[in-house]
């Protein structure tokens, strides 16, 4: 009986000592998901940066206001020289009445002052036309600049949440690979393997394992250079159509309140979304790319077919390639490269020796082809769509929530200027009742140009670019609970 009980209690502790270790590896794998999306956004943010330079607007914005601001100090100046110059001219005109100068003289000297005047309209009407000219391409700059912090907003945005889940998805997926197999060789020496020279031939064994399996796995973690240097330019493009459809009547001096800009936002990530997230078939911008593929397939179906028949081992990248074609949306497309365009993602990314090892050995070809299979299969999931929404909605919601709190700055300070016990009452409100008093300040907050919630997009922007560890929005999106939970799928899927 007390045997039994010890081996009760030995399978008992070495059960929750496997538990622990779950949770463990599982904690350590979601800080190394965090640690790894900080090391590799600035490789992320500078393209995006570079294609939309919104700096480079606001360069020119402000030159032309230097330059209209001395074109209209110099006009001040010509002006008063003209004036001058009409006023000396009156003198003389009076001098030469009052010695009765000949009427010839005096009609010459009219002519010659209807002369000027003319010239002078001329000098106006020019400076007129130039002002127009300058309106109008500053209008333009305006334009630009309005889409061009949009868009750049919300690609930084959209581009963060796919680099997080992706990572998630591939360390999970590795973690949860390098778990089992350290479950398996302590399972086997529990089994009866336990003496010397069994030991070492699990050891050996795992050792030439492992080496193939590092490099099908290093191979594997690759493949987010596909979304850094590559995808993320389809994002882009998609987000930037969306934000013209939405904001293309709206002028920049244009005054709204901050839920009018909020509903805006919200609408255009509507549209983003339904581009994005949603599988090709129901993509407007694919329609005519899909119709001409299935023409395609459909003349090459016998071949197929044949290929499928003559080639029995091919069914896992059949499989691939057709979860791709038929299931296949934008955010597929910017997480995985196709077929193939592999290989040359591998030579971008590696050097020639890891190139040579892994040509060397067909299995780190067939392993890497079972880890991008599973890869493939959880972004074709509506769950992962899902989870990059919401990360883009909490992303935009905390960006928003700055933006509100900046503006009841502003907004109190503009208040200081009153009476100083109209304050105190306030402030006394305030305390008493929080959350009515938060609501009524948000109701108050006058509304501002356009043109003011771009500029704070941008300073949002950059702070989204930040990869310090004390980054508040970042460190929210790596630890929203819906990630966790998709994360904790994909470790937690042994069958895979």
């Amino acid at each position: 009986m007390m045997k039994k009980f010890t081996e009760f209690q030995k399978k008992l502790k070495e059960e929750n000592f496997a538990k622990e270790q779950i949770k463990r590896r599982f904690k350590q794998t979601q800080n190394d998901c965090y640690m790894t999306f900080l090391s590799l956004l600035p490789v992320l943010i500078e393209p995006i940066y570079l294609e939309l330079n919104v700096e480079s607007i606001t360069k020119q914005l402000q030159a032309k206001r230097t330059k209209r601001s001395i074109s209209q100090t110099s006009d001040q100046s010509n002006e008063k020289q003209q004036d001058d110059q009409i006023n000396q001219n009156n003198k003389d005109l009076s001098q030469q009445e009052q010695q009765q100068q000949t009427n010839q003289l005096a009609l010459s000297t009219i002519f010659s002052d209807d002369f000027s005047t003319v010239d002078n309209r001329n000098s106006t009407q020019q400076s007129q036309s130039q002002l127009e000219q300058q309106t109008k391409s500053k209008t333009q700059l305006w334009i630009e600049l309005r889409n061009q912090s949009l868009t750049r907003f919300l690609t930084v945005l959209y581009c963060e949440s796919l680099l997080i889940v992706f990572l998630h998805l591939q360390l999970n997926i590795l973690s949860r690979k390098s778990y089992l197999e350290t479950a398996i060789k302590l399972a086997s020496k529990n089994n009866g393997l336990t003496n010397t020279h069994n030991e070492d031939i699990i050891n050996n064994s795992e050792d030439e394992l492992s080496d193939d399996e590092n490099l099908s796995e290093q191979a594997f973690l690759s493949f987010s250079w596909w979304l850094l240097n590559k995808g993320w330019i389809d994002i882009k493009e998609n987000i930037s159509n969306n934000v013209e459809e939405v904001f293309n009547e709206i002028d920049p001096r244009q005054e709204m309140s901050i839920d009018e800009f909020a509903s805006l936002i919200s609408r255009t990530q509507g549209l983003i979304d339904h581009e994005i997230l949603l599988p090709r078939v129901n993509s407007k911008s694919h329609q005519k790319q899909q119709q001409e593929q299935q023409q395609h397939e459909f003349s090459n179906i016998d071949n197929s077919a044949y290929n499928i028949i003559s080639n029995p081992n091919n069914n896992n990248e059949t499989t691939r390639i057709s979860n791709s074609s038929n299931t296949s949306s934008i955010l597929i497309e910017s997480f995985l490269p196709p077929k193939e365009m592999e290989f040359y993602l591998l030579q971008q990314t590696n050097d020639i020796d890891f190139i040579s090892k892994y040509n060397s050995n067909l299995s780190n070809i067939e392993n890497l082809d079972k880890l991008l299979i599973e890869l493939n299969n959880y972004l074709n999931n509506e769950k992962v769509g899902e989870v990059i929404s919401l990360l883009v909605t909490v992303g935009i919601t905390k960006v928003l929530d700055n933006i509100v709190i900046l503006l009841l700055e502003k907004s109190s300070k503009s208040e200081t200027h009153g009476n100083a016990d109209e304050q105190e009452s306030a402030v006394a409100e305030t305390e008493a009742r929080d959350g009515e008093q938060e609501s009524a300040h948000l109701q108050q907050l006058p509304k501002v140009k356009l043109a003011s919630f771009l500029a704070q997009i941008t300073k949002q922007s950059n702070k989204l670019t930040n990869n310090s560890l004390d980054n508040d929005i970042l460190y929210t999106l790596n630890n929203l609970e819906e990630l966790d939970d998709l994360s904790a799928g994909v470790y937690s899927n042994f069958d895979a």
